[in-house]
């Protein structure tokens, strides 16, 4: 048999329903604009909300990203994982890369959690080694198998993403259409150059 509610406990969790909502909002916007590091006190600012509320709920800023991107990461490494045991090397690298492009292009926020260091005790951080180490075999066996160059290594799909971020940040103002367009155009290019037949690179930018 359930509590019987005390009066007025109905509207204060919703009153909490709705600042746990606008906080998220904030952070998102926060971090798609300022990076990982955005101040506090200007997410708390956007969502209308003090600083202290803001760190009773959220006391640190790890609290505040797992809020924004928790479920975002545990489906990149579902996904990895689902890709890891397909029979075409090729076509599993570069279905979970179009994935993690799609994800930028959706989710201006997003690249912000994807190429942060997380704690390593928790949700994040493990969800994180989840998607990296799964990368990381799909990598390994597509190169294995001569369907990436030679030369390509986890660092490389790091430059793949932010030159992907640096083509569809400018066009965040654009409409649907156009990102869309410009996303689908340089994913396809980036990926090409992923192939065997380019020469190799003998040294990563520093």
């Amino acid at each position: 048999m359930s509590s019987p509610r005390l009066p007025g406990e109905s509207s204060l969790r919703a009153d909490a329903a709705r600042n746990r909502e606008r906080i998220a909002q904030a952070a998102r916007s926060a971090f798609a604009e300022l990076g990982a590091d955005a101040p506090v006190a200007e997410i708390a600012r956007r969502a209308g909300v003090g600083s202290a509320t803001l760190y009773r709920r959220f006391p640190t800023r790890e609290d505040l990203l797992e809020l924004v991107f928790a479920d975002q990461i545990v489906r990149c490494a579902e996904k990895v994982e689902s890709l890891v045991e397909r029979a075409d090397p090729w076509e599993a690298f570069a279905d979970y890369m179009t994935f993690l492009f799609e994800l930028q292009r959706d989710d201006r926020a997003f690249t912000t959690a994807l190429l942060r260091s997380f704690p390593q005790d928790g949700r994040l951080g493990r969800e994180h080694r989840r998607a990296d180490t799964g990368l990381e075999l799909l990598v390994d066996r597509a190169r294995e198998a001569g369907a990436l160059r030679s030369d390509f290594t986890g660092v490389d799909v790091v430059i793949l993403l932010q030159a992907h971020e640096g083509v569809i940040a400018p066009l965040a103002a654009a409409d649907r259409d156009c990102i869309e367009a410009a996303s689908a155009r340089v994913s396809a290019i980036l990926l090409d150059g992923c192939r065997p037949h380019g020469a190799e690179v003998r040294a990563h930018p520093d």
